[in-house]
């Protein structure tokens, strides 16, 4: 008996390996699955009439819009990630503290009376991060609050939509550029014709618990979400990228939200463009099927700012025609 219980023990070893074995391969190729979703796009450069008065050339990407639900053409202009240094975007220098341009009260609308603006749109979407405290030539962020408030005033487009970044205020007027603000909460807008689904940033926190016993230690992985559902609408507009969607950082990790992922995921009805930023190294353009092939989403990561801790602009704004 006790060597029949032996045997029967080596089988079912044997059997758990084998079967160990066959799934490695298999999960694998689910990982080259998920990877074969996303479509990489391109942005052209935009025409020189367009760009001209930029110190950062712009780029252009045409998408098609769902002319049976009637959808007119409309022309988004995309930035995000700027850090206090939007006036580069325009080749506007700011005056020195103290001057009437730094605070958004003189001519110019802060931006040192320079008459550059960003490309003309419908509208002007900032998809976060546009404070830094403190920055690094001292301003703060209440200065520099009026200061990008005179400078929103200052671009040609009718509507301006801000939603915050991580390092921003969850509360803030702007009452020069009038533009919409989504400090806090996730809310949809109706503007120029387009229906926006605004996700200002929010912290998904993990936490590790472990126990212990005589003979045993156990590690449990939770995390923490800030529960809320998706707005409806169809463009998207986030700080954090969708998980595994231009979001790797310089370290190689992996930084979006997983939760708005899952969020997607979940939608009978997909956003038909996610905007986002928040991670400077992985701007981009990608086409995703989050969970349904017959209904792609187009994710475009506008962050400006250079890699790592943002000290200047390196990219400039992003033209969308939905069409």
């Amino acid at each position: 008996m006790l060597w029949e219980f032996i045997l029967a023990m080596w089988s079912l070893a044997a059997l758990l390996l084998l079967r160990l074995r066959l799934r490695g391969p298999a999960a694998g190729t689910h990982r080259r699955q998920i990877t074969s979703e996303l479509e990489y796009l391109e942005a052209a450069p935009l025409t020189p009439a367009g760009a001209e008065g930029t110190s950062l050339p712009a780029t252009h990407l045409s998408l098609p819009r769902d002319a049976a639900k009637g959808g007119a053409r409309v022309r988004l202009v995309v930035i995000s990630d700027t850090h206090s240094f939007e006036e580069q975007l325009t080749g506007a220098k700011p005056r020195p503290h103290g001057g009437k341009g730094w605070h958004g009260d003189g001519p110019g609308g802060g931006v040192g009376g320079s008459g550059a603006t960003l490309p003309d749109g419908d509208v002007l979407v900032h998809c976060g991060d546009w404070a830094t405290c403190p920055r690094f030539d001292g301003r703060s962020v209440s200065a520099h609050h009026r200061c990008f408030d005179g400078w929103l005033a200052a671009q040609p487009h009718k509507h301006k939509v801000v939603i915050a970044g991580n390092h921003d205020p969850a509360d803030a007027n702007f009452p020069r550029s009038n533009a919409i603000y989504v400090g806090a909460g996730s809310r949809s807008v109706e503007v120029g014709g387009v229906t926006f689904a605004l996700v200002p940033y929010f912290r998904e926190e993990s936490r590790t618990t472990t126990s212990r016993s005589a003979s045993t230690r156990t590690e449990v992985h939770k995390v923490k979400h800030r529960h809320f559902s998706l707005p409806k609408g169809e463009v998207l507009v986030s700080h954090s990228p969708p998980h595994r969607v231009l979001d790797r950082c310089g370290s190689g990790a992996h930084a979006g939200s997983s939760y708005l992922r899952k969020l997607v995921e979940r939608a009978e009805v997909k956003p038909a463009l996610w905007l986002c930023g928040h991670i400077h190294e992985d701007r981009g353009i990608a086409r995703v099927c989050f969970g349904d092939e017959q209904q792609p989403t187009v994710v475009v990561n506008a962050a400006n700012a250079n890699p790592g801790i943002a000290r200047r602009l390196v990219q400039g704004a992003l033209v969308i025609d939905l069409e």
